[in-house]
């Protein structure tokens, strides 16, 4: 299944109420599932629902009340731009896999479309795929309590003893310097991939997060025109988004295609 087949679903209650539209996703840290929905009601409302309340998906959605304020997780990072672990630009994250295959992105460039695992991929700002295999495991951080059980050890070792002459003092004063010094610095063993830098209004699209929201298209102009099943038009290059083509968006199910060509153009 792709993320962009849910885009523009309709959500309904078991009782048959509709209760709005699905406008965006939010994944699991580690990329693999679907961990809450972001939606639009009737009213243009946003609200988020989380995966735990949908109980079924196929041509519409069908979901419980239930709603989350906090949702976790990291927005869908379509839209953004991908990098490999040396800093080459490799497309635009178009869409996600999941369900019936092992979830994978979809990057775009110059019309071609590639699948990369998601286990390689790391999703901030910017995307970073992992072309030589896995991406790193995260760096533990060290617990407040161990830090200070350490420093008050490294305290305890530091205070001279009767029995110990200069050379030792000297000797374990390093050491204990040593240790100190690796503790505070655990975090930054592992330098994070370098990343181009961009033109600043580059740098704004790439970072753009996966909001369908209307307050993140509102005002922004189609850099390619959109179209419905039907080959209905949606927007026309150069337009700038309305509420009323969100709304038609929304009903055509073509809003992931219009927030992407308006993003950048990867259609």
């Amino acid at each position: 299944m792709q993320l962009s087949s849910l885009i523009g679903k309709k959500i309904i209650s078991p009782s048959g109420e509709q209760l709005g539209y699905v406008t965006g996703a939010y994944l699991a840290r580690d990329l693999r599932s679907l961990s809450a929905l972001t939606a639009v009601d009737g009213d243009e409302e946003e609200f988020i629902l989380p995966i735990r309340a949908v109980q079924a998906c196929n041509d519409a959605i069908i979901a419980s009340r239930l709603r989350t304020t906090t949702p976790t997780g990291v927005p869908a990072p379509i839209g953004l731009n991908a990098y490999s672990e040396k800093g080459a630009e490799l497309g635009v994250v178009g869409d996600w896999l999941f369900g019936d295959c092992d979830p994978a992105f979809i990057v775009v460039k110059d019309g071609v479309r590639t699948a990369y695992a998601a286990e390689s991929v790391v999703s901030e700002d910017h995307v970073v795929v992992y072309l030589t295999g896995e991406r790193p495991a995260p760096k533990k951080r060290p617990n407040r309590s161990t830090k200070q059980q350490n420093k008050k050890n490294g305290a305890t070792m530091s205070e001279p003893h009767p029995s110990q002459n200069a050379s030792e003092l000297s000797a374990e004063g390093e050491n204990s310097i040593a240790e100190e010094g690796f503790s505070a610095d655990v975090e930054a063993a592992a330098p994070a991939a370098e990343v181009p830098t961009e033109p600043a209004e580059e740098q704004t699209v790439a970072t753009a997060k996966y909001e369908l929201g209307s307050r993140n298209l509102l005002g922004k102009r189609v850099v390619r025109s959109v179209f419905d099943a039907q080959g209905e038009v949606v927007a026309l290059a150069g337009d700038r988004i309305t509420p009323e083509v969100l709304s038609r968006a929304r009903r055509k199910g073509r809003l992931l295609a219009l927030t992407v060509n308006t993003l950048t153009n990867v259609y």
